[in-house]
């Protein structure tokens, strides 16, 4: 193909987006604000697609972090566990999913469900739309510890020794706990908008979708990361400076258009 030619391929696989986090320093912080603030008290709910590549940092690759702690951990033979601390006013309440549920190397779709309003209140982890089990490491005992005054931190901790590594995309709060159902349609890309406070699409900024609480990047980029499209457009480049798009099509197809460089 000459320069200044276009290719058009048709694939099957929709590529995902998000921010790519290089397990060393990267992190997206989004200030703190009472919209954001406790989300879990009377029940709150996360959800997120995640492609890691590893466990990340010290082997707690951060999700999320604002005062209680969500991050991938325990890899071992391709796969990894998650893991949940809250932190109480006494124990905190650490809960851990068994069987490592979360590949390596492949997409994730997770949704987190917590109620801290009973400290015999377990969280119900979904991965793929199938509630994971559940251990309890630490039951939590006091009063439940405010997270107001404390930013939201996406793929890191503040102290950026936790970073995850891999992509993170689509990342969502709700102040409510989803239903079951609810939880499949996440994963089956159907939005559920009912109590959705915050929306970090992560596509082609880091704006929050449905609100003002947008974040700050420090490191991490944007891009398409699905394993065979992406293979597909590389492989076609002759030049580093190649440009393409990507638009989405019925039935579930996408269009890449390969531009080269002249």
């Amino acid at each position: 193909m000459a320069a200044g030619d276009v290719e058009v391929n048709l694939t099957s696989p929709i590529a995902k987006q998000g921010a790519l986090f290089d397990g060393v320093d990267d992190k997206v912080t989004v200030t703190d604000e009472e919209t954001i603030q406790d989300i879990w008290d009377s029940g709150g709910s996360l959800s997120v697609w995640i492609y890691p590549r590893s466990d990340g940092g010290a082997n707690q690759g951060r999700i999320l972090e604002k005062k209680h702690l969500f991050y991938v951990t325990e890899e071992s033979a391709g796969a990894c566990n998650l893991k949940l601390e809250t932190t109480w006013s006494s124990d905190k309440g650490i809960w851990t999913t068994t069987g490592r549920p979360v590949t390596i190397n492949a997409w994730n779709h997770i949704v987190l469900c917590y109620d801290s309003d009973a400290v015999g209140n377990d969280p119900i982890i979904y991965v793929n739309g199938t509630a994971s089990t559940i251990t309890e490491n630490t039951t939590p005992t006091g009063t439940r510890t405010s997270d107001a005054a404390v930013d939201l931190n996406i793929g890191n901790n503040p102290a950026e020794s936790r970073t995850f590594d891999g992509t993170i995309g689509g990342y969502k709060l709700w102040k409510r706990c989803l239903t079951a159902t609810e939880a499949s349609q996440e994963a089956g890309n159907t939005s559920v908008v009912d109590g959705l406070i915050f929306h970090l699409p992560l596509t082609s900024d880091y704006d929050d979708a449905v609100g003002s609480n947008d974040g700050t990047n420090s490191g991490s980029r944007l891009g398409l990361f699905d394993s065979e499209v992406t293979d597909a457009i590389s492989e076609s480049r002759t030049t580093a400076n190649d440009k393409y798009m990507i638009a989405s099509l019925p039935g579930g197809q996408v269009m890449t258009t390969i531009i080269e460089e002249a």
